[in-house]
Formats: structure tokens, C-alpha cells, sequence
């Protein structure tokens, strides 16, 4: 369970979640300005 492939996939899904934060954060930092 803790293989390298389960890691790396851990690791992506975890950076795509930050990116998916941050850009929903910028698109309501700019419908409420």
C-alpha cells in the first residue's frame, strides 16, 4: 500500500488539490472585487 506509485499518486492528487484551492480562491478573490 505504501509503494512508490501509491506515494507519487498521493503526492500529485495533493498538489492538484492546491492548485485547485488557490485558483478557486484568485476566482473569488475577483468576483468580489
Amino acid at each position: 500500500m505504501a509503494g512508490p506509485e501509491t506515494d507519487a499518486q498521493f503526492h500529485f492528487t495533493g498538489r492538484m488539490n492546491c492548485v485547485l484551492a488557490t485558483c478557486r480562491g484568485i476566482a473569488l478573490i475577483v468576483l468580489y472585487i
